[in-house]
């Protein structure tokens, strides 16, 4: 893989070879594919990846929250949320872990919404849950951050608040 900065994105269809498990490495400058990873789960999921300097994190369709490498795309980390509550496109069924929340990150606390109705934080580097809180309805949004404080929706329109200690 070339050292140049790189944007990170999964594309669906890939433009390589047709996958709804890839995840592609593009370069900024050109948008030439640097890197293609094929995943043992999909990413057909709206959730757009939390880049940071060791990971690449976000939702997936079925397993939760997951934590690539940054540099060897390799599988860092999964967290399975719970069983979604609503399931928002109909490639989905089942006991399915869906997260189309982005995740954002403070601290060493990764922050998602799920579709099972529960905000996590998990740790960024191991993905060992550090506090969750349910809803009791979906969530689908991306939580805000501001300083230590949180703030989230879910489904039924409820705005949600944490702080930090």
């Amino acid at each position: 893989m070339k050292t140049e900065s790189v944007s990170v994105r999964h594309l669906r269809p890939c433009t390589t070879e047709p996958c709804i498990s890839c995840l592609k490495v593009l370069s900024e400058k050109t948008g030439e594919v640097l890197a293609v990873k094929k995943l043992p789960f999909s990413v057909e999921a709206t959730s757009s990846p939390l880049v940071t300097r060791g990971e690449i994190i976000f939702g997936t369709a079925g397993e939760g929250i997951v934590a690539l490498d940054r540099k060897t795309l390799d599988i860092k980390w999964k967290y399975r949320t719970g069983k979604a509550m609503i399931y928002t496109s109909p490639y989905t069924n089942g006991e399915m872990a869906q997260v189309e929340s982005t995740p954002v990150l403070s601290g060493d606390m990764v922050i998602v919404g799920a579709s099972d109705g529960t905000f996590y934080a998990v740790n960024r580097k191991n993905g060992s849950l550090m506090w969750r809180h349910k809803t009791g309805s979906p969530i689908l949004t991306t939580v805000a951050v501001s300083g230590k404080t949180f703030f989230g929706t879910d489904f039924s329109g409820n705005i949600y608040c944490f702080k930090a200690e």
